[in-house]
Order: C-alpha cells, then sequence, then structure tokens
C-alpha cells in the first residue's frame, strides 16, 4: 500500500499543474500503461527544455516500462532535468545517491569497472546509508574501487584495516599497505594541482613517522 500511495505521489509531481500538451499526452499513455507512446511525447516534450518530459523519461529507464531497464541513463536524465530546476527531477536522483535505489545503481555502475560507483557503494556500506552497516561490505567495495586507483578508496580501505571490527579482521601490517598504495595516487594528484591530495598526502606521511 505504501508503494502504490508513493507511486500516486511521484505521479502528482510529474503530471498535476498546468502541463503542456505533449506531457499530457504522455500522462494519458502512462496511464494506460501504453509506454512506448508516453515515451514518444515525453521525448517530444524534453527536446523542447520541458524537464517534466526528461524527468519521465528517467522514470520509465528507471523502471524499464517498455524499455530496458537502464538505471545510468535514469540517473542522467534525472540530473539533467535537476540542473534545470525541476524538483521531480531533483527528487528522484537525490533518491539514485542515498535512497533505496542506492545500492542498486551504484552496483550496477561498479560493475561496469567504475571506480566512483565503487567508492559510493563502499561508503554506503560503511556508513549505513539506506543499507545496514556493514564493514565487510564496504572493505571488499573499497578494495573493488581502489584496483581502479581509486586513491580515496585505497586510503579508506586503509582505516578500515587499521580499526577493525565485523569480520574485517584488524591488522596494521595490511592497513600500512593501502596507506602506501594510496600515497602512490594521492602524491600524483597533489602534483596535479589536487589541494585536498596534498592534504591527504601530508596525513598518511605523518602516520608512518
Amino acid at each position: 500500500m505504501k508503494q502504490i500511495i508513493f507511486l500516486l505521489i511521484n505521479l502528482s509531481f510529474v503530471f498535476g499543474g498546468d502541463l503542456n500538451s505533449d506531457i499530457k499526452k504522455a500522462r494519458d499513455f502512462y496511464e494506460k500503461g501504453e509506454f512506448k507512446q508516453a515515451k514518444k511525447y515525453y521525448s517530444r516534450a524534453c527536446n523542447k527544455g520541458i524537464m517534466l518530459g526528461c524527468s519521465g523519461l528517467g522514470t520509465l529507464y528507471e523502471r524499464g516500462l517498455d524499455v530496458e531497464q537502464d538505471l545510468k541513463k535514469a540517473k542522467q536524465y534525472y540530473d539533467f532535468a535537476c540542473k534545470k530546476g525541476d524538483s521531480f527531477g531533483c527528487f528522484h536522483a537525490r533518491l539514485f545517491e542515498i535512497g533505496p535505489k542506492a545500492e542498486e545503481y551504484y552496483e550496477a555502475m561498479c560493475d561496469n569497472l567504475d571506480a566512483t560507483s565503487c567508492f559510493r557503494l563502499a561508503d554506503l556500506y560503511y556508513k549505513g546509508l539506506g543499507v545496514p552497516k556493514n564493514f565487510q561490505d564496504a572493505a571488499f567495495y573499497y578494495q573493488k574501487a581502489c584496483s581502479l586507483y581509486d586513491a580515496s578508496a585505497c586510503f579508506n580501505l586503509g582505516v578500515l584495516y587499521e580499526i577493525g571490527g565485523d569480520k574485517v579482521k584488524q591488522s596494521t601490517e595490511i592497513a600500512l599497505a593501502y596507506f602506501f598504495l594510496a600515497s602512490g595516487y594521492f602524491e600524483k594528484e597533489c602534483q596535479q594541482g589536487n589541494k585536498n591530495s596534498c592534504k591527504i598526502l601530508n596525513l598518511i606521511k605523518s602516520f608512518y613517522e
């Protein structure tokens, strides 16, 4: 019942108020379950700069309604609409970052070897953002991001092994190995002018002293 109410609230954002003709047609086809036609009119509206159309396309791709489900494309549409001031797009783009869709989205992107998504998925598990805290899963995805040359992931993995807990056995030796690996990546970024990387590099060096 809660899911039905949530869907109706979402649809009211998309379809409520003063709508242009393309959005009205998209709404009618959507409610009839004719998603191919709904996509046609959402696309038309989006191409005209009507952000509800772009958000509507995001919904179709998010749910796989007469299109192959594509969470990456869905988020791109939501993000685009959000940047243009569409509140519905902003709301759903945010859900992809910290809400119930975040785990699914980041996992799919991580499987495609996107280091940032692996890092953010690890963060979800480490901090318990919308998912139960799980240091073991956090370590797994930090390690995957680290293997994709993400300096912050290597550093966080070092921290995780230094503190230990939740099936991650404390090991200063392993922590130092990841800190050393991270320092190499941070040093390269620091040389390229990244001030945050320089700060973290100095922090790592102080740990070795």
